[in-house]
């Protein structure tokens, strides 16, 4: 089938098919434009946050209270451990950290081990919201802090994930920097229910 225009013009079926592809073009260009600003966001924040594994944190005896911050609703916050009765969990994250999502099983299981007061999220990158605690499970009450970039360089909280066991005068008692393995559990859950001295 040959189709002719008669007056010199294009059918109005070629030029809306045409306008179609154009537009449809020019959508999958931002898509594509946006897809790399977020994706240069997120490789920008990792590189803030770089992921650590065994040894490297806080130094076991140091201590690393009071920390200050902001809360996810933006009030500032003085996160003060030391002098307490009991000891303190720390678990240090990044929502834009792929071996946090990896680490929540474990903090999961080690969180039931203690008492809801006893643990403190931490984000370094300052970006966590509810919608993200809700995303991890982590329930809304939770002591969550968005860490001041001062206090997490001088507690020497460079990483993600991170988890930091502080006794009851705020000194570090046991940490370790990356996902944990049953080995990393158990010894953690050996202090968390063993006696305290």
């Amino acid at each position: 089938m040959n189709i002719q225009p008669t007056d010199g013009k294009l059918p109005a079926y070629v030029a809306l098919g045409v306008s179609s592809v154009l537009g449809l073009a020019i959508f999958c260009s931002y898509l594509l434009w946006e897809n790399k600003k977020l994706q240069e966001q997120v490789n920008t924040q990792s590189a803030q946050i770089a992921t650590f594994s065994g040894e490297q944190g806080p130094p076991i005896g140091s201590t690393i209270s009071p920390l200050h911050g902001h809360t996810v609703s933006n009030q500032p916050l003085i996160l003060d451990r030391s002098h307490r009765n009991n000891d303190t969990l720390l678990l240090v994250l990044s929502p834009v950290c792929p071996s946090c999502r990896v680490n929540f099983h474990n903090w999961r299981y080690i969180v039931r081990l203690v008492q809801p007061d006893q643990v403190v999220w931490v984000d370094l990158t300052n970006t966590a919201d509810a919608r993200y605690m809700e995303s991890v499970s982590i329930p809304a009450d939770s002591n969550m802090i968005l860490l001041d970039q001062e206090d997490a360089s001088a507690a020497k909280l460079g990483g993600t994930p991170m988890t930091v066991l502080l006794d009851p005068n705020g000194i570090v008692k046991w940490r370790w920097s990356g996902v944990m393995s049953k080995k990393q559990i158990d010894e953690l859950q050996a202090l968390l229910t063993g006696p305290h001295p």
